[in-house]
C-alpha cells in the first residue's frame, strides 16, 4: 500500500478479466455507478455505466421489440440497443451510457443537481436533452524504473552527467481512466492500481544540471518573445479549458 493506495501485481495483463457491460450488471444486479463524495465532485464525475433494473432484462434477452416500445412511450428517436450512445452534464459532472436517462440520474446527489431540487425544479438544466456517441475512454498508463546499481557519473559537458546502469526493472502502472465529458477530460482513479512488470534491463540515463539549464531556458525565453507568447498563450488555454486546449478554445470563441 502506497499513500493510501493498494497496488496489485499482475504477471500479464490478460488477467485482468474484461467482461460485457451488461454481463457484468447482470452480475451486480445494478448498472455500475461511481458517485464522488461532494468534496471530490470537481475532480471526479459521476458515472453510471448500464441501464437500470426495471429493463436490463429486455437488453439480456434481445427483447427489441420491448425496448423500441419503451424507447417510443419516453419519445427517445435514439436506437436503444446502442449502449455508446450517451446522456452527459453540460458542465462535465457526469455521465451516462443509458438512453433512457433523460433527466440527470444524479441529481439527488450532485451538489448543484440538489441546489435545483430545493429550489422547485424537477430537472437539472445542465442536463442534456440529445445524446451522442461516447469518446472512448483512455486507459491511463505511467512507468516506473529502479535503478539497482549504476557506474561511476562520467561527464561530457559542463551541462551533462552520464551513467551506465547495470540493471533497471521497469514497472507499468495502471491508475487512472479518462473519460471526456462535453470535451472536458475527467478521471477515474483506480484503487487497487494494477502493477505490471515488464522486463529488467540495462540502460544509460543522462543527468542535466538543473541551475544550468534553468538559466539557458530563462535567456531563450527573454531573447525570443514570440516563444514566449506561444507558451503562455498555450498555458492559458489549457488552464482556462481544463486540461483541453480544443475546450479553452471553443469557451474563448463562445465568449
Amino acid at each position: 500500500m502506497r499513500g493510501g493506495l493498494v497496488e496489485v501485481d499482475i504477471k500479464d495483463v490478460d488477467e485482468i478479466r474484461i467482461y460485457n457491460l451488461l454481463q457484468l450488471e447482470s452480475k451486480l444486479g445494478n448498472p455500475l455507478r461511481i458517485s464522488p463524495e461532494k468534496s471530490y465532485q470537481n475532480k471526479v464525475p459521476f458515472l453510471k455505466l448500464g441501464v437500470d433494473k426495471q429493463y436490463l432484462n429486455y437488453y439480456l434477452q434481445n427483447n427489441i421489440i420491448q425496448l423500441s416500445n419503451l424507447a417510443s412511450k419516453s419519445h427517445i428517436s435514439y436506437d436503444p440497443t446502442i449502449l455508446s450512445y450517451t446522456r452527459y452534464c453540460y458542465l462535465g459532472k457526469g455521465i451516462s451510457n443509458d438512453i433512457f436517462d433523460i433527466d440527470c440520474p444524479f441529481q439527488d446527489e450532485c451538489s448543484i443537481g440538489k441546489l435545483l431540487l430545493r429550489r422547485g425544479g424537477h430537472s437539472c438544466k445542465h442536463w442534456t436533452g440529445s445524446a451522442k456517441l461516447m469518446t472512448k475512454p483512455a486507459l491511463n498508463f505511467d512507468y516506473q524504473l529502479f535503478e539497482n546499481s549504476s557506474s561511476q557519473g562520467i561527464s561530457i559537458n559542463p551541462v551533462v552527467t552520464a551513467y551506465g546502469l547495470d540493471s533497471v526493472n521497469m514497472y507499468r502502472r495502471l491508475n487512472k481512466i479518462t473519460f471526456y465529458i462535453n470535451d472536458i477530460p475527467k478521471y477515474i482513479y483506480t484503487n487497487p492500481v494494477l502493477i505490471h512488470k515488464l522486463y529488467d534491463t540495462n540502460a544509460i540515463k543522462f543527468e542535466f544540471d538543473r541551475n544550468i539549464t534553468k538559466a539557458v531556458l530563462e535567456n531563450i525565453l527573454s531573447s525570443n518573445p514570440t516563444l514566449r507568447n506561444i507558451l503562455l498563450t498555450k498555458y492559458y488555454l489549457i488552464l482556462y479549458g481544463k486540461d483541453s486546449i480544443y475546450r479553452g478554445v471553443k469557451e474563448l470563441n463562445g465568449k
